[in-house]
Parts: structure tokens; C-alpha cells; sequence
């Protein structure tokens, strides 16, 4: 274990912050605390002088911190003698911020060895057919959250401006080239611009047809040639499948499951299914994966398959990464990890959500309905709410839906008219239907 520690570095880092207190910031912006110290004195120390220069804003020298460790049993006898230690310690006080990201470093590798040896742990005391799993990965969580430790240095405007002038090109490429494409419906691209790279939560009540509405948007994309991953927790890839050709050739799905359609059409679906085959979509149907287990898909298919838009249908069949939190904390990491998903990967990630069952589906629905978490609407860039209007009785196959556009960063809100048609299990908007 003595490659995972270094008393001497820190020591460097405290000596350093008492001869020179602006050091303090320096060290506290790269993530580092109390708890990254390996010596339980050097913890103490720390604390106290975070308090000092931070909550206090009182000054810090070896005098004022010694009075104030005095009390403190730990150094009972060998106060003097350690600060003493911390004052020859510092080589230069300028190398503070150098030895601090040692002492971090540190840290995550003893959290990194500590998480591995519970790992093996689960594997040596495995009970029967007892599922270990969910306590390995929960393990491989709390190391990749270490790493997050690492926070990138904060950037003058001279800095950014490459990456900014970037994005701004990249809005005005013609076609579907660039890092905003169209979403395949106008009304809503007036709206929002198009896809772009943020996440999107496509939210209605259970049943009113969410994932009919992101397979034709899905439709629509791959038509256009744009590779999607799509993860469906509820629905089978076969189905998936089935459900495109028929919006390919405007034949209800529910008439296949009927047995309610004509020869010519059959052959007609037949050769759907076949023309389809070579559209650029990846389909992931995995019972019990865990928003982990999405993560690491979703960038393999960004890797090797060059995905640049992701569905999950739905947010609330992820399965729990740690069993003992509570539904609504568990979402709340959902919701972020796949947030930070779209980040990472630099693509859309359009999330599917349930609206609460208190919601009265008589009345629009608001981003307060949003089930089981208030992060889902604070999270989210973009909030898409489905709400059915009226069946047409004179026209039995049209449903005529809004998508309320309840929540975006960028733009303005507002409301759009699609009509849903049950030939084809189809979305169009108003005006091209």
C-alpha cells in the first residue's frame, strides 16, 4: 500500500497554504478535501485550514493554527514538532497546487484499490445462484465517479473561442451534416431548431402513444441516413422492426396483429421488411439493463457504429443501479447520468418519460407532472409533452395530438398540432396531413 500514499507531499500541500494562504483557492479549485488525505493529522489540518481561510477568512500562519490544534487529542505531545515538519516540508510554496494533485491522485487510487477489493470480495462470498452483479457494478460506478474527481481547469474567453466558433458553423451547415438536424417536423423545428446536441424527455401519459411519436421521428432521421441507437425496455427489437415498416408503408400494425389485412398487403410489408434492412439503426431490447448498462452501449454504438442520435424507451424501466436508494433518487441519477451521456458523446439523447398518474388527462399537462422526479424537468434542455385532444368522429383514424414544447434553454415555448393516424401508426403535422 505504499505506492497508494505519499505523508510527505502531503505535508508540501499544507506547508504550502500556511506560508502562503492564496494557495488555499488554488488547491481547493482541483476537487481536493479533507477526506483525500491519507494521515488522519493531515485531515484534521486541513479542515482546519479551509475553515481559517474559507469560512473565517481569518489569516493562517503557524502560530493561530497551532492554537487552534492544541485542543485536539491527536497531537497531544507533538504539536510543535509537527508543525515544525509542515514548515521544512515546503520546498517552494509556489509547487502547492503541483502536490495537491499528487495527494489527489492518491486518493482515487486508494478508493480505486479499496472499490476492486470489494469486488473480488462479492465473487469470493457468492451464494448459489445469488446475483452479484448490481454490487460489482455499483463498485465500478464509485471508481468512474472518482475520475470525475479530475475537474478540467476552468478557460479565458481566448481559450474557448476556437471550440465556440465551431459551434457556430456547425448551425449553418446545409442538410443534415452538422451538429443541429432537422427533427422531420417543421413545425417543431421552429421551436427548437432541430436536434441538436442536448437531452431531450419526450413525456405523456401511459398508453397516449410516446413511442409511436419517437419511432416516426426516428423514422424520419433514418430516412435521411443518420445512424441511431435505440434502447426499448418495453418493446422487442422484432416488434421495433415490424412497427417501421409499417410506417414505411402506412399499414396499421395493430390490423398484422389482427390478421385484418388484404394478400397485397402482406406482400406489400413483406418487402418492407426486406427494403428496410440496410436503414442505420441499432436496437438494444435487453431486459434489466441499468442506466450503466446504457452508458457503456450507447458509446460503443458511438464508436463503432458512428450513432449520432440515442433513444430510451423509457426512463422509468431502467433498472436501479443501487437497490437501497429510494424511486426518486434513483431516477434523479438517471436522469443526470444520461444528461451527462449526451454531454460526453456530443449527440441528442431523446429520454422517454411516464407523466404522474394524478395527472388529469382532460386538461394539457404540465412539467409539475412529470413522474417520479423533479430533476427530470431541471435536468432536462428540452421537455416534450404529449397530450391527446379529441377523437375526430367523423374520421375514426385521426387523432388529432399537441406536443407542447413545456421547457427549452434556448427558445421560446409554445404548442404544436400533429395528427396521429392509425394507417401506418403515423405523426404528421396539421398542414401536411
Amino acid at each position: 500500500m505504499e505506492q497508494l500514499k505519499n505523508l510527505e507531499v502531503e505535508k508540501a500541500v499544507l506547508g504550502a497554504i500556511i506560508i502562503d494562504n492564496s494557495k488555499l483557492y488554488d488547491i481547493l479549485a482541483i476537487g481536493l478535501k479533507a477526506e483525500c488525505f491519507y494521515s488522519t493529522q493531515h485531515k484534521v489540518i486541513f479542515a482546519e485550514l479551509v475553515k481559517m481561510g474559507i469560512e473565517e477568512k481569518t489569516p493562517i500562519d503557524f502560530v493561530l493554527l497551532g492554537d487552534r490544534l492544541k485542543k485536539n487529542e491527536i497531537f497531544k505531545g507533538c504539536l510543535v514538532s509537527f508543525l515544525i515538519e509542515l514548515g521544512c516540508s515546503v520546498p517552494v510554496p509556489s509547487s502547492g497546487v503541483y502536490y495537491a494533485k499528487i495527494v489527489l491522485e492518491k486518493h482515487i487510487l486508494r478508493q480505486t484499490y479499496i472499490s476492486l477489493v470489494q469486488c473480488i470480495t462479492f465473487v469470493k462470498n457468492k451464494d448459489g445462484d445469488a446475483d452479484i452483479t448490481e454490487g460489482i457494478k455499483k463498485r465500478l460506478v464509485d471508481i468512474l465517479l472518482l475520475q470525475e474527481r479530475k475537474k478540467e481547469d476552468y478557460k479565458s474567453l481566448k481559450a474557448i473561442m476556437p471550440g465556440a466558433l465551431n459551434e457556430f458553423e456547425g448551425y449553418f451547415i446545409e442538410g443534415d451534416g452538422g451538429d443541429c438536424f432537422s427533427t422531420g417536423y417543421g413545425d417543431l423545428d421552429k421551436y427548437i431548431g432541430g436536434w441538436y446536441k442536448e437531452m431531450i424527455v419526450l413525456a405523456g401519459r401511459t398508453s397516449l402513444g410516446k413511442t409511436t411519436l419517437a419511432l416516426n421521428m426516428v423514422y424520419k432521421l433514418l430516412k435521411r441516413g443518420i445512424p441511431i441507437g435505440l434502447f426499448s425496455f418495453e418493446t422487442t427489437k422484432n416488434t421495433i422492426y415490424l412497427k417501421l415498416a409499417c410506417i414505411e408503408t402506412k399499414i396499421s400494425f395493430s390490423r398484422i396483429r389482427t390478421k385484418k389485412i388484404s394478400i397485397e398487403e402482406r406482400t406489400k410489408l413483406k418487402d418492407a421488411i426486406k427494403n428496410i434492412k440496410d436503414l442505420p439503426l441499432w436496437i438494444e431490447d435487453g431486459a434489466g439493463l441499468s442506466v450503466i448498462d446504457v452508458v457503456a452501449k450507447a458509446k460503443q454504438m458511438r464508436a463503432k457504429e458512428g450513432v449520432r442520435f440515442v433513444v430510451i424507451d423509457y426512463l422509468q424501466l431502467l433498472k436501479a443501479v443501487d437497490s437501497a436508494t429510494s424511486r426518486v433518487q434513483q431516477v434523479s441519477y438517471d436522469i443526470k447520468t444520461l444528461k451527462d451521456l449526451s454531454k460526453d458523446l456530443q449527440i441528442p439523447v431523446l429520454v422517454i418519460s411516464s407523466l404522474s398518474r394524478n395527472y388529469n388527462d382532460k386538461s394539457e399537462p404540465t412539467l409539475q407532472e412529470l413522474k417520479e422526479s423533479g430533476d427530470i424537468e431541471y435536468t432536462s434542455d428540452i421537455v416534450l409533452l404529449l397530450h391527446r385532444l379529441k377523437k375526430d368522429k367523423k374520421e375514426i383514424e385521426r387523432d388529432e395530438t399537441l406536443l407542447i414544447v413545456a421547457k427549452q434553454r434556448h427558445g421560446r415555448l409554445g404548442k404544436l398540432s400533429l395528427v396521429y393516424l392509425e394507417t401506418g401508426d403515423r405523426y404528421e403535422e396539421v398542414a401536411g396531413w
